[in-house]
Formats: structure tokens, C-alpha cells, sequence
């Protein structure tokens, strides 16, 4: 498939240079030589998305971020990797965080107000909770303690300490992503629900995102919801954050079983002694009783109801006798 791809590339890459041209290096290819969208294989389908955290290993990184006012981090670090865990956005998008990107909506409840720069799609609004929002505000109180003669506007929510007299350059994605890293590192053996080692290259910034979207949809969030939280524009781009789960798959089948298969298991019982018959308790063996005589009752009772009906004998005369042919003679004329 990649030689394919490579040489489908290449074809193009010739033909837009001019090199098929007469008196050219490429003269002899013609233009009747190509690969076109049929000729390439598909690619395998990925692998269900699993860059999601586990519950107990977000358990055990919340419980440590205090370990990330330590050192060279400060609290705009804590503060961001705080944000993208509760609300699931780009690293890129919580670190160009304006200083007023907290807003309250109709019902008075606390909103973020980010831009999404991959998408091009600016003044975002994601509905948080009420300590998401606390979080929020208490690294506004440090801000404005910081660069108190500074306006608003012009103040970023996760201001650098380095080079930034004003407080409008924020922390840089390469800086948030190295005191992360350096975070992680530092922490002990992580540990699964079944004891196994959770690998710690796994963790990186971009995972909470997954996790965002995990999260929400086993919480049973609708697909079109996930999107508009995610802040997609297609579903289907949402649709490669989350893997619907074994334990929903048994519960979806559990719940539809329990539903349907009573009105198709009749009264078997019933239906035999209107076939007419009686079933024998025959036994399997592992000493079960068996219900095939039952079925073979059920079975014959529609065959026999697919068969015409027998033709009345009462009020028939029989029929003459007569010879349709000539009698054979016995011998045959020479």
C-alpha cells in the first residue's frame, strides 16, 4: 500500500513538472499510465481508541498536582494541566487563554471562553463546573496580584515568568508539555485495577483530551452532544476519541434481551397439547430435560397447516368404468 501511494505520488509529481514533455527526462511515460483511486489499496482500519486514561490513573495524577508548584513549575503550570484535564481542550487552546476567558451563561452557571485555533473557530464558549471555575479564578487573583497595573485585556491567564514585564506573553505549549513530562517522571510506580504497571510514556498532555471524551461518553452523553463539547464539526472526527466499552456493550444487550426474549419464548407447554401431542421428558446428556419432542410437535403442526385440505368423500359417486383406448388386438396385422 505505501508503494502504491509513493508511486501514485510520484506520477504526479512528474506530470506537474513538465518532465513527460517530448525531449524530456520522463518522455516515454504516457499519459494513459496511471493509478488511479482503485489501483491504491485501502489502508487497515485502526484500533479502537484507547489513548484514554484509566480511572485509577487519573485518580493518582490528581492526587499529585501539588507536586507541580514545586520547582521550576510555579502555579500557571498547575493551573493549566488542571484545565486540561477538567475540560478536555488542546494544549495550544488552554495555554493562549485570555485573562477574562471565564463567562456565565442564561442560567448564570460558569462558561470558558477559549478560540479554537486548529479549527479556526474562535470565541468557543464550554459550559465547566463550579471547580473548574474555581481554579479559574484563583489564578486570575494571582495575575492581577502580579501585574496590578496592567488591563485586563491585555493580561494572559497563564502568564510566563520569563521575558514578560507586562504579563501578556503566556507559557509556550513546548514548556507546558517539558513540566509535564518532567511531572510524570518523577512519580512512583503507577499502578492498574489488576496490579499491572501502567506504562508513564502513555501520559502525555494530549491524552486528557481523550480522556474528556471517554468520560463523557460512558456517562451516556449523546454523540451529537460529545461533538459540540469537543467542538467538532464532524461527528465523525469525535467518533475516533472514544471506544464504546465492553461493559456498554453487555448492558445495550442485556437491556434489549430482557425486553424481546420473553414475547419469543411462547408457552411450549401449551403449544404441544394443541399440536396434539405429548411431550416425554426426554434427557440430555448432562440429565437436562430436553424440549425436542416439543419442537418436532410445533414443527408438524405447521407443515400440516401448509398442506391443502383433504377433498369431502361423502356424496361421491364413483365413476363409470370406460376403455379411453381400443382394445389391443392380439396379433398385428401383416
Amino acid at each position: 500500500m505505501r508503494i502504491c501511494q509513493d508511486l501514485r505520488r510520484l506520477l504526479d509529481r512528474i506530470r506537474a513538472l513538465g518532465l513527460a514533455a517530448p525531449a524530456q527526462p520522463a518522455a516515454g511515460l504516457g499519459p494513459d499510465f496511471m493509478l488511479t483511486t482503485g489501483d491504491v489499496p485501502k489502508a487497515p482500519e485502526p484500533p479502537e481508541p484507547s489513548r484514554d486514561l484509566p480511572a485509577e490513573i487519573m485518580r493518582a495524577l490528581t492526587a499529585r498536582l501539588a507536586d507541580l508548584e514545586r520547582g521550576s513549575c510555579g502555579p500557571e503550570i498547575r493551573t493549566g494541566i488542571e484545565l486540561l484535564m477538567d475540560t478536555g481542550r488542546r494544549p495550544d487552546e488552554i495555554c493562549q487563554l485570555p485573562f477574562d476567558c471565564l463567562a456565565l451563561d442564561a442560567d448564570s452557571s460558569p462558561v470558558l471562553v477559549y478560540d479554537n485555533h486548529k479549527g479556526a473557530r474562535n470565541g468557543r464558549r464550554l459550559p465547566i463546573g463550579q471547580a473548574t471555575a474555581n481554579v479559574i479564578t484563583g489564578q486570575q487573583q494571582r495575575v492581577r496580584a502580579r501585574f496590578p497595573a496592567v488591563p485586563a485585556a491585555r493580561l494572559a491567564l497563564l502568564p510566563t515568568v520569563i521575558g514578560n514585564p507586562d504579563g501578556a506573553r503566556p507559557v509556550s505549549v513546548q514548556s507546558l508539555i517539558q513540566r509535564h513530562r518532567d511531572w510524570i517522571g518523577r512519580m512512583p510506580a503507577l499502578a492498574l485495577a489488576d496490579g499491572s504497571e501502567f506504562a508513564k510514556d502513555k501520559i502525555v498532555p494530549y491524552c486528557y483530551r481523550h480522556t474528556y471524551a471517554q468520560r463523557h461518553a460512558d456517562a451516556g452523553i449523546a454523540p451529537d452532544v460529545l461533538r459540540d463539547l469537543m467542538n467538532h464539526r464532524s461527528i465523525n472526527a469525535t467518533l475516533r476519541y472514544y471506544r464504546v466499552g465492553e461493559g456498554r456493550r453487555r448492558d445495550a444487550v442485556d437491556k434489549v434481551t430482557a425486553a424481546v426474549r420473553p414475547a419469543r419464548q411462547p408457552d411450549l407447554a401449551g403449544r404441544a397439547h394443541a399440536a396434539g401431542c405429548r411431550a416425554r421428558p426426554v434427557r440430555d446428556r448432562r440429565g437436562r430435560r430436553s424440549l425436542r419432542p416439543v419442537h418436532r410437535a410445533i414443527q408438524r403442526r405447521r407443515w400440516r397447516r401448509g398442506m391443502p385440505d383433504p377433498l369431502p368423500l361423502r356424496g361421491l359417486r364413483p365413476l363409470p368404468h370406460r376403455r379411453l383406448l381400443p382394445p389391443r388386438p392380439h396379433c398385428l396385422p401383416r
